[in-house]
């Protein structure tokens, strides 16, 4: 899992230099599959990712994008 988490966080760093966002899924379908925020939180936090600074800049990329595709500025 080390290997995994290194790369994770040269990925984080390779989108914040090209302008991009990374995003992290648990991959859960069914409610009984998710995993709560404070344990996600703690995945950013293992892999060097301010959870803060994640949830922040994830929303401004969805408020972007959203508004590419329904054509609002």
């Amino acid at each position: 899992m080390g290997k995994w988490i290194k790369s994770i966080k040269e990925i984080n760093k390779f989108c914040k230099l090209n302008d991009n966002q990374l995003i992290i899924s648990s991959g859960a379908e069914l409610n009984n599959e998710t995993i709560s925020g404070k344990t996600f939180d703690a995945f950013l936090g293992i892999c060097d990712i301010d959870p803060t600074t994640y949830w922040t800049d994830l929303g401004k990329w969805i408020d972007i994008k959203s508004g590419v595709y329904f054509g609002t500025s």
